[in-house]
């Protein structure tokens, strides 16, 4: 399909873009350090 082309185009396109990689990885990173997971009292 010419939809399905075009978003595997986009997703190689960015996925080609290092600085955008690297910027959300460490994005992803931030959030699960953000994450403070207490277990819960049983």
């Amino acid at each position: 399909m010419v939809e399905d082309d075009a978003l595997v185009a986009g997703y190689r396109e960015m996925a080609a873009d290092s600085d955008r990689e690297r910027e959300a990885e460490e994005w992803c990173e931030g959030l699960i350090a953000d994450c403070d997971v207490q277990p819960f009292d049983t």
